[in-house]
């Protein structure tokens, strides 16, 4: 009886458990399986995506980098600062002064000439040989017409080198002239030149009597204030005529060379216009590097310039692989001039690329030709 009542018992568990079982169908078991494809899909995708943009922009960023890098100018020698302003250096070949049209009373001839051997600085000097009568009288001798017109406002004095194989004993026999117009036909300046020793090199610093007139030099010349030797042949050079600024001199352009820092990538150095000779680039010009100046006093920061390609070149705007040029910056827009022990700073702004920037200091003493280093 009591094997039959367990049995029974067993027998209404099993009962139970079979009606209480939850199971899952294939349906569901599909649904789900694809809920988990779905989203490890746009996961993946995503990931990818991301991966794919993060690849693309690093792409971009080094192409970017190079192509900066293909197209920056770097600066090649010493940046070289021109100061005390060179009228004639007497180095032209074929000579370039012309006996007057009109010669003085008494002075048969006047002979321009290149004279390599006797000479002070260069490679020449102006040899006039000037042949006289019986009563030399005055007036120009010789004058050389300038390749463009020169300021020397802001100068001084004009200093020259001179000989003479005669002894000249009255300071106006022989007389440096400046004009504003050619051929020395109407002169601003008339400057004794003083008694010279013969045979004897001398330098003579002559002063300026209204250099505010001397903005336009055109021409200038040797003229003679009458006395000079009768009857005779003298000979006279002249070398290295220039102007003396006033003390501590000023600098008067900028000159440096650049070339591709790596090479590859053409940078336009098409110059820009400077209609009214101010010194800056005019408004409407289309040049597209910029060159800024500045130090203490100032910042102009699209200053005029000019450019010469120099060595091996196809003779176009562009500066390519191999190429050089050679870039002058007139300092004429500046307002507080540049002058010594002064702090300055060039910087070059191709339209591609980093700048170049150009620090340098002028020195104590303000010559001809200075390196800056």
């Amino acid at each position: 009886m009591s094997k039959l009542r367990a049995l029974s018992k067993i027998k209404r568990l099993a009962a139970r458990i079979v009606r209480d079982e939850m199971g899952i169908t294939g349906l569901e078991t599909a649904i789900i399986l694809i809920a988990f494809v779905v989203v490890a899909s746009v996961f993946a995708y995503t990931v990818l995506s991301a991966g794919i943009f993060s690849s693309e922009r690093g792409k971009e960023a080094v192409y970017a980098g190079l192509k900066e890098a293909r197209g920056t100018l770097e600066p090649k020698g010493s940046v070289i600062a021109t100061g005390i302003k060179m009228i004639d250096d007497a180095d032209d070949d074929p000579v370039a002064w012309e006996a007057a049209a009109t010669l003085p009373t008494d002075i048969i001839s006047v002979t321009p000439a290149r004279d390599t051997d006797d000479r002070k600085e260069g490679t020449a000097s102006v040899e006039l040989t000037i042949v006289t009568g019986v009563a030399p009288g005055s007036g120009l001798l010789a004058y050389h017409d300038l390749a463009s017109a020169m300021d020397l406002s802001s100068q001084t004095e004009v200093k020259l080198w001179v000989k003479s194989d005669t002894d000249l004993t009255v300071a106006n026999q022989l007389q440096l002239v400046l004009d504003d117009t050619a051929a020395c036909a109407s002169p601003l300046e008339t400057i004794d030149i003083g008694t010279l020793t013969a045979g004897t090199w001398t330098r003579v610093s002559l002063t300026l009597a209204n250099p505010s007139q001397d903005s336009a030099i055109l021409s200038i010349g040797l003229n003679t204030g009458g006395g000079l030797p009768a009857s005779t042949t003298i000979v006279v050079n002249l070398d290295s005529i220039e102007g003396d600024p006033p003390t501590g001199g000023e600098v008067h352009e900028l000159i440096f060379t650049v070339a591709n820092a790596v090479g590859g990538l053409a940078i336009d150095l098409t110059a820009p216009t400077d209609a009214d000779g101010d010194g800056l680039a005019d408004s409407g010009s289309t040049h597209v590097t910029v060159i800024s100046y500045s130090d203490k006093d100032q910042q102009i920061s699209d200053i005029a310039w000019s450019k010469a390609e120099i060595g091996t070149g196809d003779g176009d705007n562009l500066l390519e692989t191999g190429e050089k040029m050679q870039i002058t910056v007139p300092l004429k827009a500046l307002t507080t001039l540049l002058r010594i022990d002064k702090q300055f700073t060039l910087e070059v702004k191709p339209p591609h690329g980093s700048s170049l920037s150009l620090q340098r200091t002028t020195p104590p003493q303000i010559d001809t030709i200075m390196n800056l280093q």
